[in-house]
């Protein structure tokens, strides 16, 4: 028996790694002689660089820089044996790094992620993967850009601070100063969502009020984005404003794509094609996956719902360990889910869920592997007993 382990994090308890080792070792304890693959994984949102970086035997590079307000940080990226760069958004111009008081929009700034980006390309790198989940900004990639060299000038000349306040300033974009090593960038931007930048769809409208965005506040950035869409054509750059995931993270992946020519693209299945997934699921007999919530919504996007699609059509079983589970089960059965055992059958304090996850997951893959063996002797037993006829 060959067994892939392939799963995601539980939010809150455990990482993807430590999730796959509690499920190795239940199927170790059942199954001894079973050959186990681990293969911990993400949707392209928070935890893919560390998850591409292990998968991949690379190693992630500490790296100083800009919050969203401005104030120096620790931060890192992932880096792969072959010059490939896993930047996380997050990191640098994350929610995550703001108190609640602190989320600011007409101030806050993509810089730091920019940042990132300037230092993976002085190493060498050439290719980088970016992922724009939980952003804490809605500048249009203005900071980024900025941090990459490129000016916005005001109507004297002068150089813009790149705060979205200053967008409606912007007198004319300079991309002459663009860092040299930017012209030979190839950049996958992971986004798993299609809002164009302007408009009741566009960042400003949908995402906005999380970061801080107020009935004061989204016309000014609503009309700064599209000026600085307007000043980008005016620069030579193609219109992005209209292209599918141009909203994503505050239009971080519509400056980026306009200036870099960069390319928006769903996570798992760039993830997937990676790490070489379906190699490793042809090499294996059964598929073992999880995370914290099982619902609907982990058809659409979503580490189980890729890999179920991708188990279904190589005729491999799949079974989920999830967290907890929704009530409607019907949709994820007929999607290929063969089984799910959840690690919870009655409703407990959140935070007795979160403390025992390891063990719970762990207890749950124990009870799963061993049904299955079962099974499989029934199986095993009936065809003793009823041979194949000449």
């Amino acid at each position: 028996m060959r067994i892939l382990i392939a799963p995601d994090s539980y939010k809150g308890s455990l990482t993807a790694r430590q999730a796959a080792d509690c499920i190795a070792r239940a199927a170790a304890r059942i199954w001894p002689e079973a050959q186990i693959d681990c293969l911990p994984l993400a949707d392209g949102g928070e935890g893919t660089a560390a998850i591409l970086t292990d998968v991949c035997r690379g190693r992630m590079v500490p790296c100083r820089a800009e919050d969203p307000l401005g104030r120096l940080i620790n931060t890192e990226y992932g880096l792969l044996p072959d010059q490939t760069a896993v930047i996380e958004m997050a990191s640098a111009s994350g929610l995550m790094l703001l108190g609640d008081t602190e989320r600011k929009p007409l101030t806050a700034s993509t810089t730091g992620t920019g940042q990132l980006i300037a230092d993976a390309l002085r190493r060498g790198c050439r290719k980088i993967i970016l992922t724009i989940g939980g952003s804490a900004t809605n500048d249009g990639g203005m900071g980024a850009l900025h941090a990459l060299g490129v000016r916005f000038l005001d109507g004297g000349h002068e150089t813009l601070s790149p705060q979205p306040e200053n967008l409606l300033k912007i007198h004319r974009i300079d991309l002459n100063q663009l860092l040299p090593e930017a012209h030979d960038l190839s950049l996958t931007i992971l986004c798993d969502v299609s809002n164009p930048l302007l408009g009741p769809a566009g960042a400003t409208a949908v995402y906005g009020p999380q970061k801080g965005v107020d009935t004061l506040s989204a016309p000014v950035l609503e009309q700064g984005l599209t000026h600085l869409a307007d000043c980008l054509v005016s620069a030579g750059c193609p219109d992005m404003r209209d292209l599918p995931g141009a909203g994503a993270a505050g239009g971080l992946g519509f400056g980026l794509c306009s200036v870099l020519n960069g390319t928006l693209s769903p996570g798992l299945p760039v993830i997937l094609d990676y790490i070489g997934f379906s190699d490793r699921l042809a090499q294996a007999d059964l598929v073992v996956t999880g995370e914290g919530q099982l619902d609907h919504q982990s058809l659409q996007g979503k580490v189980v719902g890729g890999l179920a699609e991708q188990c279904r059509l190589m005729n491999r079983p799949m079974v989920v360990l999830p967290g907890s589970l929704s009530d409607e089960t019907t949709p994820l059965y007929e999607a290929g889910i063969a089984a799910i055992m959840p690690l919870s059958h009655r409703a407990q304090p959140l935070d007795q869920l979160l403390d025992q996850a390891a063990a719970r997951l762990e207890d749950a893959a124990i009870r799963m592997f061993a049904l299955i063996l079962t099974g499989l002797q029934l199986n095993l037993a009936e065809s003793d007993e009823h041979p194949a006829s000449e």
